[in-house]
């Protein structure tokens, strides 16, 4: 089970039900953007 917010409610979520439809994250968008400025990540693997 997951647990986490959604819109500011406490949530649990099976994992089967979260892992059930892969989505895709634009790596130029701000989504990625926000994981890399948040985990301090470089933008590029070497």
């Amino acid at each position: 089970m997951l647990v986490g917010t959604w819109h500011y409610q406490i949530t649990h979520v099976p994992i089967a039900l979260a892992t059930r439809a892969r989505q895709k994250i634009d790596p130029q968008g701000w989504v990625w953007s926000s994981v890399l400025a948040s985990t301090g990540q470089p933008r590029e693997m070497v």
